[in-house]
């Protein structure tokens, strides 16, 4: 399970990249803006012309500008502090470049992970082609220039928050490279791409969503766990935790799908009731989880976080938020403040990689000795 992630500040840099889902590349400039406390069209003046779908970029930003958030933004799904663009206008992999580049930077015997993919997960096959291409080439002059460095390539799952990241992103006709601590990104998955793996019997493609979702929280649910699932059918979210042994609570007055319920480990009450306007019933409050995949508008959202947290009936929240078509930020600062304004709350609300025109509340207690609350 990826655990909150400490962030520090990136100190100034010749430039940096933030990835998010292709098509949010304007929302996510203007939440960067917010978040540094500048006008949009200041910012807008800093990023790189013609760049690709899927990146937010400054290759070379003014001092004022040049530090990344320490916190991650809700739109952002993997951020490379210290970036440095290589044109690469012929198509070759430039590996030794990058071997060099690399080479002036990482130590001998320094545990580090190698990040090579596509800007956008569903470019054309030849830039994913080009980038695996790249990542052998990459790690072949490696062996052959610094055995010793190339021997201290872990896997991206294996590395500490204090190893170092060498993420090589590509986008047509360029390359961004980055080396940055884990604990300096968003995200330990390359490119921030958390591709869940499916379940033939999970009866939606929603379950990718709250697999993805499970990967972020600290302890993950237990056997016996009580979890009401508001709006469940076709039933992927209560499957995810029914094979994780939970009691589910499903909650939705159209009929669920689920298959082979003899053979989960968990048990299923199915309450046919408006998932908006249901109180947790005798022996189900506090739940330890809330889950919520509701159509709804954000303010329902909203208003349902409120009268769940406000009561004390869950302890731990999964919740989808569905955005509108103008002005998400608008939508979601009101569920955002509300997040932070409550006390040993740990959270997040991000844009995860199998959400689409959506983002994900994620809740859990703060453990006692942080102190802060991170999201």
């Amino acid at each position: 399970m990826e655990s909150p992630v400490a962030f520090s500040p990136s100190p100034p840099s010749p430039g940096w990249a933030l990835l998010c889902r292709p098509g949010f590349e304007g929302t996510l400039r203007q939440e960067l803006a917010g978040r540094m406390g500048v006008e949009p069209a200041a910012l807008e003046a800093v990023l790189a012309p013609g760049q690709a779908r899927g990146i937010v970029a400054a290759a070379d930003p003014p001092a004022a500008l040049a530090g990344l958030p320490g916190r991650p933004l809700i739109f952002e799904r993997q951020r490379l502090p210290g970036a440095r663009c290589i044109p690469v206008p012929g198509g070759a992999a430039p590996a030794e470049e990058v071997a060099a580049w690399l080479l002036e930077r990482l130590r001998p015997g320094t545990p580090w992970s190698l990040h090579v993919y596509a800007a956008e997960p569903n470019a054309p096959r030849s830039l994913a082609s080009w980038a695996t291409r790249l990542e052998r080439r990459v790690r072949e002059a490696l062996v052959t220039r610094a055995p010793g460095v190339a021997a201290a390539c872990v896997a991206p799952e294996a590395l500490e928050p204090r190893g170092m990241v060498v993420q090589c992103c590509a986008v047509p006709k360029a390359l961004w490279v980055s080396l940055a601590r884990r604990a300096e990104l968003s995200s330990f998955h390359p490119g921030g791409m958390h591709v869940a793996a499916a379940d033939p019997r999970a009866p939606s493609r929603s379950y990718l969503k709250v697999e993805e979702a499970l990967q972020h929280v600290t302890v993950p649910p237990r056997p016996r766990e009580r979890v009401v699932d508001l709006g469940a059918a076709p039933g992927g979210w209560s499957y995810a935790f029914l094979k994780r042994g939970c009691r589910v609570l499903a909650v939705d007055n159209g009929p669920l799908k689920l298959r082979g319920l003899e053979e989960l480990p968990g048990e299923l009450t199915h309450r046919r009731a408006n998932g908006l306007t249901f109180r947790p019933p005798q022996g189900w409050a506090p739940a330890d989880w809330l889950l919520s995949d509701m159509l709804v508008t954000p303010g329902q959202c909203l208003g349902l976080l409120r009268r769940w947290l406000g009561a004390g009936w869950a302890r731990r929240f999964i919740v989808n938020v569905k955005l509108p078509q103008r002005d998400p930020l608008v939508a979601l600062a009101p569920i955002e403040a509300f997040l932070a304004a409550q006390r040993g709350l740990a959270w997040r609300l991000r844009q995860l990689y199998h959400d689409r025109r959506e983002v994900t509340a994620i809740g859990e207690p703060a453990p006692a000795r942080a102190g802060r609350r991170r999201r």
